[in-house]
């Protein structure tokens, strides 16, 4: 019998609870890199690619989806929870985060969702078909731009300042070559 939603007893949604238990009772450490198998298999789904081995192309891709949605959640809850940060290692799984190293994993994972979104705003704001607007709608797409333009410089700015500081805090010094001596 096929592994699908309909024949689960646990909705889609609420495999994290599992993982979760599992998660608590295993006593991860810092630096533990957690297979995506074994969150799998403690939140008691079928991993996708087993299923496609059996040719369950649809059932793998629900799959996917359920692991998706519950890893996210499980993430959260572990966060939340325990304040143990998960950070994705491509391909593999999970590594759980020490301290130490949380906060500048979690601004450069921020910083790059920011500058994502910056460049898709600019994007959206500049690709426009401006000869079908009225000329308060170009003014007020001229005044987006500019805001957007101001914020995304704000951005880059701090986060040069910001990797200058991890940069001294990792090496431990103050003078770069080409900062000046």
């Amino acid at each position: 019998m096929s592994d699908t939603s309909s024949e689960r007893k646990t909705p889609y949604n609420e495999f994290w609870r599992n993982g979760l238990t599992n998660f608590e009772s295993e006593g991860f450490e810092y630096g533990d890199v957690i297979p995506h198998e074994w969150f799998c298999c403690a939140m008691g789904l079928t991993p996708a690619w087993v299923l496609e081995r059996q040719g369950l192309v649809e059932a793998a891709k629900q799959a996917g989806f359920d692991y998706l949605r519950n890893i996210e959640r499980l993430k959260d809850e572990i966060l939340e929870q325990h304040r143990l940060f998960l950070n994705s290692v491509h391909g593999v799984g999970y590594e759980v985060i020490h301290p130490r190293d949380q906060t500048d994993i979690a601004s450069h994972k921020f910083d790059r969702g920011v500058r994502r979104e910056l460049a898709k705003g600019t994007k959206r704001l500049a690709f426009i078909r401006t000869e079908e607007l009225t000329d308060a709608d170009r003014a007020r797409n001229r005044d987006a731009q500019a805001k957007l333009s101001f914020f995304a410089s704000s951005v880059k700015e701090h986060r040069k300042k910001e990797l200058a500081e991890i940069r001294k805090r990792r090496v431990g010094c103050n003078v770069y070559p080409g900062e000046g001596e």
